[in-house]
């Protein structure tokens, strides 16, 4: 804190003037110690604001991971939401950022990595043992995975239950309507591993030969889903037989009983945590960061949401029920039949690829 010492001039004899000198600096030097030390300024400096994409997920970070760390580190922790990725571009960009913490998408990471946007991660600091390597990077690390997998109405499938997008081109011996995502990510995955594209050779896509695949499923698809919600009124309701969603839907539509789904051929994904430019918190936001990708508090998440840790060693020691871990994404023998998403392939190549997306939407 700066303080600003008013130096008084006047006619006074010369020790008088020493002595109000030495009175006036005492003076500011304690108040300035008060402003410091005061409990305003003490819960200030003792406070990190964390931002996420509000809703159910926001609520169990909230109450599963926030809350206890909170309490541990004996700190604050202010919620805000982000509405777009661009929010935190903007915020960096006019001196404005108020956050400190900021869960977003692999791909927004990489960009804004690359845009100078994120202050580096210390890794003194934060710890990322049992954490994929490939998930710690200079500003960015990743925290938990989820998938987009195939889906199917069991009541509409008898016999052989389907085990890939092989399947979902197949009509003739898996007939009926089908939708896909109304994305570019993911679709163009999904065909290539349709046309026989192994999970591992998946990236740097072949984006002629998945279109070309999907002109082949064109005719017998019956709607392009935009929300989690609409895949899962579309599975259940029968609407369609078959139906990629996102890894927590398909589990939740599967309770039903009549919802099946495999982990074969998934796209696995990963949400990331930033400590943005200009963070006003930037040094306790480093703990915070530590904290939340720790085993413990990944495999509360877990229990919570059903998405995946990223730190491989919250499937140990009990801390995840045993049936609970095999259901989810990133559990080892489901993490090995999914393709794991290439976020810098589709930074580069999202807008050409996008636009032929949707022209192929149109026609």
């Amino acid at each position: 804190m700066e303080n600003k010492l008013t130096t008084h001039r006047g006619t006074a004899a010369r020790v008088w003037r020493e002595v109000s000198r030495f009175a006036l600096a005492s003076f500011a030097l304690a108040s300035g110690m008060m402003a410091l030390f005061s409990p305003t300024r003490a819960a200030e400096d003792n406070t990190v604001t964390i931002v996420s994409w509000g809703g159910t997920t926001q609520d169990l970070e909230r109450t599963s991971v926030w809350q206890p760390i909170a309490k541990e580190l004996g700190i604050s922790i202010k919620e805000d939401t982000i509405g777009a990725n661009s929010d935190i571009k903007a915020r960096v960009q006019a001196n404005a950022n108020t956050w400190d913490i900021v869960d977003i998408s692999s791909g927004a990471a990489v960009d804004f990595a690359k845009q100078g946007l994120l202050e580096p991660l210390n890794y003194q600091v934060v710890d990322t043992k049992g954490t994929d390597p490939s998930l710690v990077q200079p500003n960015w690390v990743g925290w938990y995975y989820f998938s987009t997998l195939m889906a199917w109405n069991k009541d509409a499938i008898k016999g052989a239950q389907p085990t890939g997008w092989k399947d979902f081109w197949d009509t003739k011996n898996f007939p009926g309507p089908r939708s896909l995502y109304n994305d570019a990510f993911g679709t163009l995955e999904f065909a290539l591993m349709a046309d026989g594209v192994p999970v591992d050779k998946v990236y740097p896509l072949d984006v002629d030969r998945a279109f070309r695949k999907l002109e082949e499923i064109r005719p017998a698809l019956k709607v392009w889903w935009k929300s989690g919600a609409q895949s899962v009124q579309l599975i259940t309701s029968g609407e369609v037989n078959f139906i990629p969603m996102w890894n927590a839907r398909a589990m939740v539509a599967s309770q039903t009983g009549n919802v099946g789904y495999t982990y074969n051929q998934g796209i696995l994904d990963f949400e990331t945590l930033v400590i943005p430019k200009g963070a006003p918190h930037a040094a306790l936001a480093q703990k915070v960061i530590a904290r939340i990708i720790a085993a413990d508090h990944e495999a509360s998440f877990a229990r919570a949401l059903h998405y995946g840790p990223a730190n491989v060693l919250a499937f140990e020691g009990g801390r995840i029920p045993e049936d609970d871990a095999k259901l989810l994404p990133s559990a080892p023998e489901n993490k090995k039949l999914q393709a794991v998403t290439d976020p810098t392939w589709w930074l580069e190549h999202q807008e050409a690829v996008t636009e032929r997306f949707q022209n192929f939407l149109q026609k």
